[in-house]
């Protein structure tokens, strides 16, 4: 029977490994990403010189190719000539060989590092499209009311920009609990199910003819973004309603 496939797969240290690291990949690379697209919107936002030039700039990563990307995160977590060991080396950070990705304790961090700097644009661009339509009329009117830039921020800025928050981080995380090639380019799901997560355990389970278990493993993210789904439509719609 079809469900024999889940009874089986529940069973599977692997898959436990995979929906453990999962959620950490898509929790902890969604609040980074959040914080520093939000740094960056609110920084840009900003009249200087050069503006658009940073702006362009900070969207190289998301304008390049998520093969071409990871590979170069490859390269610089090469332990011997690596550009990260290297670049430690020169600041005077001397920890010897460093197997970024060899080992269990730096091959799930390098993972999200790579990560969020490969998804951190789309969270700045979609920060900033949402800033630049709020109107500057509010932020005079909180200023003369007496209110701090923090307050500001509370009053005027997070409620202009929540609807991009919301719909950013329900894109955002299904993107990243589907995404493929950032943890097979790096890990490939080592070491020892280190990094593993789902669709890599599902590439694993075409690759030796597992088809059913394959296909559970796909179906097994269903419920968990149907929930992203609710939540991010529930805070839109209260939202709407304040």
């Amino acid at each position: 029977m079809w469900f024999d496939n889940f009874v089986a797969l529940s069973q599977k240290p692997s898959f436990l490994a995979s929906l453990n690291n999962t959620v950490v990949l898509v929790v902890v690379t969604g609040v980074l990403k959040l914080l520093i697209g939000l740094g960056l919107a609110l920084l840009v936002n900003r009249e200087f010189k050069g503006r658009g030039i940073v702006r362009s700039m900070l969207m190289l990563p998301w304008a390049m190719p998520a093969f071409v990307a990871f590979l170069v995160w490859r390269l610089l977590y090469q332990p011997i000539g690596g550009g990260l060991s290297l670049a430690l080396d020169a600041i005077g950070f001397d920890f010897g060989v460093i197997d970024w990705l060899g080992q269990r304790s730096t091959a799930m961090p390098s993972v999200i590092l790579a990560s969020v700097w490969r998804g951190f644009p789309f969270w700045f661009i979609s920060i900033l499209a949402a800033l630049q339509t709020i109107p500057n009329d509010l932020y005079e009117a909180a200023r003369i009311d007496g209110a701090n830039r923090w307050q500001q921020f509370w009053a005027v800025t997070f409620p202009g920009i929540r609807a991009a928050v919301i719909v950013t981080a329900l894109l955002s995380s299904i993107w990243t609990a589907n995404s493929f090639e950032n943890v097979w380019l790096l890990t490939q799901g080592g070491p020892s199910d280190a990094t593993m997560v789902f669709p890599v355990l599902a590439f694993f389970g075409m690759q030796t003819q597992r088809i059913g278990e394959a296909a559970a493993v796909s179906v097994a993210t269903l419920p968990a973004l149907i929930v992203l789904v609710l939540l991010a439509t529930t805070f839109m719609q209260r939202g709407d309603e304040k």
